[in-house]
């Protein structure tokens, strides 16, 4: 029996966390929708095994893609491998893709990172971007913790209408997310 809202939205978008670490859930889940006709997405990083996204590629109407290439000092060990992303995106070339992209000072406000990010999309003949700000409403949670929140005193490399900008200038048709 399927949810009389999901019946009525026509749509359903499956998150996380990382919602492919459960991929075999999110199948049965995206098939019966197919089966009742209504469209889904999913939003991820795309970091798994190819072979999921290929079972998976048949009940998806729209990618939802965490694209952040990060370099040098940026590293983060809780930052998903983008190289396993840009694998799995060459897979999904002919899929509506759409990347959603953070602007998150000294972490994706480089331009190495836009420039990476833009390189990633025109290879993979993605035309659409996401642009999200930081979430700069956060920081009690941080200090709750006893931990620094970083964005707090930061200021960015590049703001996010020179973000928008750039990836308008490389062509892609961008949203600024608010």
């Amino acid at each position: 029996m399927i949810s009389p809202q999901l019946a009525y939205c026509g749509a359903l978008t499956i998150s996380g966390g990382e919602p492919l670490l459960q991929w075999k859930a999110v199948q049965a889940l995206l098939s019966l929708c197919k089966s009742i006709g209504v469209e889904t997405a999913v939003e991820t990083t795309l970091t798994t095994d190819e072979q999921v996204v290929a079972d998976l590629r048949d009940f998806v109407d729209l990618w939802l893609v965490g694209l952040r290439p990060l370099y040098g000092h940026n590293l983060h060990p809780n930052v998903p491998d983008p190289s396993i992303t840009e694998h799995n995106l060459q897979l999904l070339q002919k899929e509506n893709v759409c990347v959603r992209y953070p602007v998150m000072p000294g972490y994706t406000d480089g331009m190495a990172s836009l420039a990476r990010t833009a390189d990633i999309m025109a290879q993979t003949n993605i035309s659409k971007i996401e642009l999200l700000p930081p979430n700069v409403n956060v920081g009690h949670y941080y200090r709750e913790m006893g931990k620094d929140f970083i964005l707090e005193n930061h200021s960015a490399n590049v703001t996010l209408d020179e973000a928008v900008q750039y990836f308008r200038g490389r062509g892609f048709q961008v949203t600024l997310i608010h």
